[in-house]
C-alpha cells in the first residue's frame, strides 16, 4: 500500500514540474494578445536602462547582510502612455529584492509598442533585474 502512495506522489510531482509557461506576451487589444510591429523600449535605450538601474537600484540591507545575489524576473504591462502596470514577480529571489524589482519597474518609463498602423498599444512583457554585490 505504501508503494502505491510513493508511486502516486512521484508521478504527480513529475507532472507538476513538467508544466510549461503558457503566458502570452505581446500587443494586447480588447480580446486578444498578438505580436506588435515594434516592442516597447526603455525611454533612454538599452544603455539608459543600465544607467537607470545603477542610479535607482537600492540594494536592501537585509539581502546585502545575507549576501543574497541573483536575478528577479518581472512581468508587466507597458501602457500606451509608456507607464507600467500589472507588475508581477515571475521568478522570485528574496522578498526585499522582489519588492525592489517591482519598485524599479514601476518607476521606469517606456516607449510604447506600436501596432501595424503605427498606433501605440498596450504590451505585456518580461524584464530581468539583476542584483549583484
Amino acid at each position: 500500500m505504501k508503494y502505491i502512495f510513493v508511486f502516486a506522489f512521484c508521478f504527480l510531482s513529475c507532472i507538476s514540474f513538467a508544466q510549461k509557461d503558457t503566458s502570452l506576451y505581446g500587443y494586447i487589444d480588447s480580446i486578444n494578445i498578438r505580436e506588435a510591429a515594434s516592442q516597447p523600449t526603455f525611454i533612454e535605450g538599452d544603455n539608459g536602462w543600465q544607467l537607470f538601474l545603477e542610479k535607482n537600484l537600492v540594494y536592501p540591507k537585509d539581502a546585502k547582510k545575507q549576501k543574497i545575489e541573483g536575478d528577479v524576473l518581472t512581468e508587466f504591462t507597458v501602457g500606451t502612455d509608456g507607464h507600467t502596470s500589472n507588475i508581477k514577480i515571475v521568478k522570485s529571489l528574496y522578498p526585499s529584492l522582489d519588492a525592489e524589482a517591482i519598485k524599479l519597474i514601476y518607476r521606469s518609463l517606456w516607449i510604447p509598442a506600436v501596432d501595424e498602423n503605427g498606433q501605440p498599444v498596450k504590451y505585456r512583457m518580461r524584464q530581468t533585474i539583476s542584483f549583484h554585490l
